[in-house]
C-alpha cells in the first residue's frame, strides 16, 4: 500500500521552486529569438528546487491516529538535507508539466536540527498537473495542482534518538531499506514579492514495500469526469475500510485554503446490471483536515463494510459522487472492466541505439491481473504545441522509438522493451535536440475510448537525441559555440558564473566546466541544469575541452579523449562508457530502469 499504508505520518509545509522560462515559448528558440527581456516571468531562474514541512500527524501500524504529545515524531521538522539544492526539471522545452525533481536529499530533525532521518529522493516525476485546483475561470500557475511519488533511498536513522513511532517505521523499512513518499502541491506564486517562487506542499510517509512500484500506487484508480481530478483507493480488508486520496483531487476555495465545500461527497458502486448504490459519505470538511492528513481519507469513517458490501465493491466499478448546483454530479469514476496498466517511469532520455526495460503492472479493480494482454499506443497529448509554431509538432517520426507488447506473469507485471532509433532532427530548425514522445500502456480488452479519457499522464515521456556524428572533428565554430549560445539564450542563468560563449573565459574556467559536466544526471549539480545535452554531445564538449590545442590561435583539431576516470562529488565516471549506477537505474548504452525480480 506504500504511502497509503496504516503506518504513516504527514507533513504540511512550503516548497520552493526557481524554474526558468526563458524556453517555455517557440519564438525564443532557433535562430531568430525574441530578445524581449519580459518574455517568460522567470527567465534566469536555475531550477532550485527546495522544501520545508513541518509533522502534522501519525497514524501507528493499526491505522489509529497518534493522540496529541504522545510521540515526539508530532515534533519533527522535514527539510532539505543536501549540500545543494535540488532541481526540478522539464523533459524538454514541449513538456513543461513533464517535469522531474533530481537530487533531493530529505531529513527529519527535531526542534534543535538535531537529525533523526535522513534518505535520497529517488528522481521524482510530476504526476497528475491540473489546472483547475481553484475552480475560477482564468487559468494560471497559481491555480495549478500536482503531486509527486517517489522514494527515500540510502536511509540513516540516528537510532539512539529515534521515537518509539519511528523505531516503528523503521522495522517496516529494514526488508526493502526504502520508504514511499507522495506530496501534493498547489498555490504556486510566480510575482514578486516575499512568497515569490513558493507554494503548499503537503504530503505523506510510509513503508516501501517489495514489489510495489516507486512512482503510482498499485489501487483502484479513479479518473476524472467533473470538478474533481484523478485518484486513488486502496483497500484494508482487516479494517473493512477503504482509504482513499484526495489530496490532488479536491478543488480549494482560494490560494493555500482548505477543500472547496461540494456539499455531501459519496463515495458509490455499480454493480454490473445492477442498481448504483452508496458505500458510504466521505469526510472532507473539517477544518484543518488537509494539512493533517494529506486529504487521505477513511470510509466509511464510523463502521466496516459489511461482507455483502466488500464483495461488490471488490468486483465492481467505484465512482465519486457530490452535490452539484443542478444536482448531484459524478466527479470520478473507475472504468467499467476495472483494468488498469501503467509502467513504473514517466520520464526517459534515450539515444539512437539506446534500450529502455520498462515494468508494467496491470490491475482489474486493485488486485494484480494475470496474462494481461498489454499494447504500447502512441499519444501527443501529454505533450506540447507552441502556439507561436504550430508546425513544431510532436511524436514525429513514430518509428524512432519501438516499444514491445507485454504479457504479465502471475504477479501481474511485464517488462516492455523500448529501443531508440535517430529521428532525424525534426525539430532542428529550432536548435531542438531530437524529438519526444508519449506512450501509453493499455491492456487491448480496454481500449481507450473518447467518451472515457484516460488519465492524461498515466504514459511513458521519452526523449530520443538526434544521431551525433562523432567522425568529424569537434570544433569551437561548429559545434561548441552553437551548443552553448542556445543554452544561454534560453536558459540565461547558464552565463551565471560567466559567458558561456566567451572562449577566453571558458578557458579560464575548463575544468570547472568539465567537472559539472561529469556529474550525473541525478545529481542536483548536473550541467547543464536542464539535463538537455545529450550523452554524445556532452562527450565530444568534455573531451574538446581536454584537448590541449582547443584554445589555440591556430584552432582546434582532432579531439583526444580526456582522462579515463575523474573524481567528483560522487560516484567515480569513466568518461568512455559513461555508465553510472544511481539506485537500480543504469545510465549507459543499454538503460534498465531497474533490475528484474
Amino acid at each position: 500500500m506504500s504511502y497509503l499504508a496504516r503506518l504513516r505520518l504527514h507533513f504540511a509545509g512550503r516548497f520552493f521552486a526557481n524554474s526558468p522560462t526563458g524556453n517555455n515559448d517557440g519564438p525564443h528558440l532557433g535562430a531568430n529569438p525574441s530578445q524581449d527581456p519580459a518574455s517568460g516571468y522567470n527567465r534566469d531562474g536555475d531550477g532550485a528546487w527546495r522544501l520545508r514541512a513541518a509533522v502534522t500527524s501519525a497514524f501507528d501500524r493499526n491505522g489509529v491516529r497518534l493522540a496529541e504529545n504522545a510521540d515526539a515524531v508530532l515534533d519533527l521538522n522535514l527539510a532539505d538535507g543536501g549540500r545543494y539544492p535540488a532541481k526540478l526539471v522539464d523533459l524538454d522545452p514541449q513538456c513543461p508539466s513533464i517535469s522531474t525533481i533530481y537530487g533531493q536529499t530529505l531529513c527529519l530533525r527535531d526542534a534543535n536540527e538535531a537529525e533523526l532521518l535522513r534518505g535520497e529522493l529517488a528522481p521524482a516525476p510530476m504526476l497528475d498537473p491540473w489546472d483547475g485546483r481553484i475552480d475560477v475561470p482564468v487559468k494560471t500557475d497559481l491555480t495549478m495542482g500536482a503531486a509527486f511519488q517517489s522514494v527515500l533511498t540510502h536511509l540513516k536513522w540516528n537510532t539512539a534518538a529515534l521515537s518509539p513511532w519511528l523505531r516503528e517505521l523503521r522495522a517496516a523499512s529494514v526488508k526493502t531499506g526504502r520508504l514511499s513518499i507522495k506530496f501534493n502541491v498547489d498555490s504556486y506564486n510566480p510575482k514578486a514579492g516575499t512568497n515569490q517562487f513558493t507554494g503548499r506542499a503537503v504530503g505523506t510517509i510510509g513503508p516501501y514495500l517489495r514489489g510495489e512500484p516507486k512512482h503510482f500506487t498499485l489501487g483502484r484508480h479513479l479518473i476524472h469526469r467533473h470538478t474533481l481530478y484523478n485518484a486513488v483507493a486502496v483497500l484494508d480488508r482487516k479494517k473493512g475500510k477503504y482509504r482513499i486520496d484526495l489530496g490532488n483531487s479536491l478543488p480549494i476555495t482560494l490560494a493555500d485554503g482548505p477543500f472547496e465545500d461540494l456539499g455531501c461527497l459519496m463515495l458509490r458502486c455499480t454493480p454490473a446490471g445492477g442498481q448504483t448504490f452508496d458505500v458510504a459519505e466521505i469526510p472532507y470538511r473539517t477544518s484543518g483536515s488537509y494539512e493533517r492528513t494529506a486529504g487521505i481519507v477513511e470510509v466509511p469513517a464510523d463502521r466496516s463494510l459489511t461482507p455483502t458490501e466488500l464483495a461488490l465493491t471488490e468486483s465492481n466499478p467505484l465512482e465519486v459522487w457530490f452535490e452539484g448546483s443542478l444536482g448531484p454530479k459524478r466527479g470520478l469514476t473507475e472504468i467499467g472492466t476495472g483494468l488498469y496498466a501503467r509502467a513504473d517511469c514517466q520520464v526517459l532520455r534515450l539515444s539512437p541505439g539506446d534500450h529502455a526495460d520498462a515494468k508494467i503492472f496491470a490491475t482489474r479493480f486493485g488486485r494484480a491481473q494475470r496474462k494481461a494482454n498489454i499494447v504500447p499506443h502512441f499519444d501527443t497529448l501529454p505533450l506540447r504545441v507552441f502556439d507561436a509554431c504550430p508546425e513544431l509538432k510532436p511524436g514525429t517520426p513514430e518509428c524512432a522509438l519501438q516499444a514491445t507488447p507485454v504479457i504479465t506473469n502471475g504477479a501481474g507485471v511485464g517488462w516492455s522493451r523500448l529501443s531508440a532509433r535517430a529521428p532525424g532532427g525534426p525539430r532542428m530548425q529550432w536548435e531542438l535536440d531530437g524529438q519526444v514522445y508519449s506512450l501509453r500502456y493499455l491492456i487491448d480488452s480496454n481500449p481507450m475510448r473518447d467518451d472515457f479519457p484516460p488519465a492524461y499522464y498515466d504514459v511513458v515521456n521519452v526523449r530520443i537525441w538526434d544521431e551525433f556524428d562523432d567522425s568529424e572533428p569537434v570544433t569551437w565554430e561548429k559545434t561548441v559555440l552553437p551548443i552553448f549560445a542556445f543554452y544561454q539564450r534560453c536558459f540565461p542563468v547558464a552565463q551565471r558564473h560567466f559567458p558561456l560563449t566567451d572562449l577566453a573565459r571558458l578557458r579560464q574556467h575548463k575544468d570547472y566546466v568539465i567537472r559539472s559536466l561529469h556529474v550525473p544526471l541525478a545529481a542536483p549539480n548536473h550541467m547543464p541544469v536542464t539535463r538537455d545535452l545529450s550523452p554524445a554531445r556532452r562527450k565530444a564538449i568534455i573531451a574538446w575541452l581536454h584537448n590541449p590545442t582547443s584554445f589555440s590561435s591556430s584552432g582546434p583539431s582532432q579531439p583526444t579523449a580526456g582522462p579515463k576516470n575523474l573524481q567528483v562529488s560522487g560516484p567515480v565516471l569513466e568518461a568512455a562508457s559513461y555508465r553510472v549506477k544511481l539506485d537500480g537505474i543504469t545510465e549507459s548504452r543499454h538503460r534498465v530502469l531497474e533490475p528484474r525480480q
